[in-house]
């Protein structure tokens, strides 16, 4: 796989890109007045703060697709009763849209959300996305309306970048990607008073769009090169596989609007265009599985990542279960303990990629859907006809920069349908043509050199080998967890099965008990 190799590595140092997730600037402050009654708001000031606390009622979240209000998470008053006469808007917009890394064919519009006052006490301290108020909701804006330099905290930090902005004077404003998470600390002295804008972004259909920007010459050409194509062919594989950077939302499409790509993301995206090949864009789950060290504390020292799945979707094990049932397959055809090919049930045959799972796919399912300690766990399905260009390293960066909080997403403003939730997201560019009678084997999963220095030439591997469960409350983030195991004088064990000798040279195939 020379020419792959020399792709990924190409993908990593060459490829041009900006990845910034948010912009700051200043310009003239906003007016508020009372929507009923047309009555300036005077801001700063004690009688403005009044007005609009009088107003306004205590902010919900979304977590999920649930709305809470829940003061220890979120805390903060708001109104939409109240009209904002801001001159510099669409200077504004006009200056986001040179500094975020969007596309060039976008054309943006900002909608009044709510009113935010922030009182001593008052944060959003937990880190959230904001949902999408409208297929076009792309960016979130925040500009200060007279408090800025009355007020001490209340700044909005970012999880990527190590970035925060705080307003200091009337008219400071913050521009982010919807989709990227973020916190308000909490106010410490004084009142922030904000107006919160959804910025929406419309693709120009006559605009000129750009066919070089961020585009680079080698990938192009290691991408289209034929000798790529024969060493995947020989792989028996057609595609290339690239792991985005951020989360988009499918909003209700088969597949995610190409126009939302931004930053590296959207430079890839131009790369595989270039090349004329077929590429196609998909969701898909990162799932994880860590080795925890005798030697380790518990309090310091991570989890060790041992390796990644990128799944094309995670299925509830009870819902397999169910659609086995109604096919009539018993417990040995459905895992692959008969000699027989596995019947996939209709509902499924989408996920899985065939009409019926070979005695070896059916074993790898199971070998990762194991139930242990009465605690069944999800069906995780690969892709297929995949070979990733990117390691277990990156899907983990990839993970940390969309943190999420437990019992799903938390947004910042309202629970949204999860049809519409930001997912994980892959570029698949077809680099041969398979045959469609075909059917393409499961993708490898993306391993990391065990880092006890167990011997090269004994792999070792737990049983229940990805097993998925939420992270530990103790974790910042939620994560798909393959499995977890002890590391004993560089001995791999997992305390509760067997252990299993896996050939380092085929990713994960068990040759021995």
């Amino acid at each position: 796989m020379r020419l792959f190799q020399r792709l990924c590595q190409a993908v990593g140092s060459n490829l041009k890109h900006d990845d910034r997730v948010f912009c700051v600037g200043t310009t003239c402050m906003p007016r508020l007045t009372e929507r009923a009654t047309g009555k300036l708001i005077p801001l700063p000031g004690a009688a403005g703060i009044a007005a609009l606390l009088a107003i306004s009622s205590p902010a919900q979240f979304g977590l999920g697709g649930k709305n809470v209000r829940d003061l220890s998470v979120r805390r903060v008053q708001e109104t939409e009763q109240v009209d904002v006469d801001w001159p510099g808007l669409n200077a504004v917009l006009a200056e986001v849209a040179h500094k975020l890394p969007i596309g060039p064919t976008l054309r943006l519009e900002a909608r009044l959300h709510k009113v935010l006052t922030y009182s001593p006490g008052d944060h959003f301290d937990s880190f959230h996305a904001d949902s999408k108020r409208d297929p076009a909701h792309f960016c979130s804006l925040a500009v200060d309306c007279g408090t800025g330099a009355h007020c001490e905290g209340g700044e909005v930090e970012f999880s990527q970048q190590d970035g925060k902005f705080r307003a200091e004077k009337a008219g400071d404003w913050c521009c982010w990607f919807a989709a990227q998470p973020h916190r308000v600390r909490p106010v410490i002295r004084g009142h922030r008073v904000v107006a919160l804008f959804n910025v929406l972004a419309h693709e120009e259909c006559n605009a000129q769009r750009s066919t070089s920007a961020g585009v680079d010459d080698e990938v192009t050409r290691l991408l289209a090169a034929p000798e790529l194509a024969a060493e995947l062919k020989s792989r028996d594989v057609s595609r290339v596989g690239f792991l985005l950077r951020h989360r988009y939302s499918l909003d209700g499409e088969r597949e995610p609007p190409a126009w939302q790509l931004r930053g590296r993301d959207r430079a890839l995206y131009q790369v595989a265009k270039a090349t004329g090949l077929p590429v196609e864009l998909a969701t898909c789950e990162l799932c994880f599985e860590y080795f925890e060290s005798d030697a380790r504390d518990p309090d310091i020292d991570p989890d060790v990542l041992s390796r990644v799945r990128i799944a094309r979707r995670v299925t509830d094990p009870d819902e397999y279960d169910s659609l086995c049932n109604d096919a009539g397959l018993d417990e040995e055809s459905r895992w692959g303990y008969s000699d027989e090919a596995v019947e996939v049930p209709g509902p499924l045959r989408h996920v899985a990629g065939t009409r019926q799972l070979s005695e070896g796919d059916a074993s790898r399912l199971h070998e990762t859907t194991w139930d242990c300690d009465e605690e069944k766990r999800p069906v995780i399905w690969p892709f297929r006809d995949v070979a990733w260009a990117c390691d277990a390293r990156e899907a983990e960066r990839v993970d940390c920069a969309g943190e999420v909080g437990f019992g799903g997403p938390m947004w910042g403003n309202e629970a949204v349908f999860e049809m519409f939730w930001y997912q994980h997201t892959v570029m698949l560019v077809d680099v041969w043509t398979r045959d469609p009678g075909c059917v393409a084997p499961f993708a490898e999963d993306l391993y990391v050199r065990d880092p006890f220095e167990a011997p090269a030439s004994r792999r070792l591997w737990p049983a229940n080998v990805a097993n998925m469960c939420y992270g530990s409350a103790e974790k910042v983030t939620q994560k798909r967890t393959l499995a977890v195991a002890c590391c004993k004088d560089n001995f791999i064990q997992e305390t509760k099965c067997e252990t299993l000798i896996v050939d380092p040279n085929r990713s994960g195939a068990p040759i021995q008990s």
